[in-house]
């Protein structure tokens, strides 16, 4: 479910652009070592992703905060992938997490990472709100997926 969400979020771009922050990216949301003119393949971009996603789920299993749950595995996973594992290791999320606050608490903390620079992006809001869910054992609903890949892909989306 994981790996397939990233891909929702992400969609799949063959050539490098710079994202929201103007920080070189292609594939799936790849961005280490990506340069203007570089090129991918779907193939190539789902090794990419694999490999950087295996990265983030080493440091989430480290963490120790997911007591065996999948769903909070995998929005923590989904948080370190887009924010970095540096910003998940030094968030007052982390802190609240493992400190076991409430959830209202730990979801205001998820959506203050909405922003890219002092710019709200629909596309993060969107995302967070997933991890948020998906944390508490919720499940978000295919139309939601339909909309979020609308908006982020900035066409409509083919079928998901």
């Amino acid at each position: 479910m994981l790996i397939k969400s990233i891909r929702r979020f992400e969609s799949f771009r063959s050539k490098a652009y710079q994202d929201a922050k103007g920080v070189w990216t292609i594939g799936y949301g790849h961005t280490v070592k990506v340069k203007e003119g570089d090129t991918v393949t779907r193939k190539e971009a789902e090794k990419l992703l694999r490999d950087d996603l295996k990265t983030c789920e080493d440091y989430v299993n480290s963490l120790g905060v997911c007591r065996n749950e999948q769903c909070r595995f995998d929005a923590l996973t989904d948080f370190a992938y887009n924010c970095g594992i540096e910003s998940l290791r030094s968030s007052t999320l982390l802190k609240y997490i493992v400190e076991g606050r409430k959830e209202e608490e730990i979801r205001e903390e998820f959506m203050k990472w909405i922003f890219s620079g002092k710019r709200k992006l629909r596309g993060l809001a969107f995302r967070r709100r997933w991890e948020a869910d998906r944390f508490f054992g919720r499940s978000t609903p295919i139309s939601l997926w339909e909309k979020i890949a609308f908006v982020l892909a900035g066409r409509v989306a083919r079928s998901i």
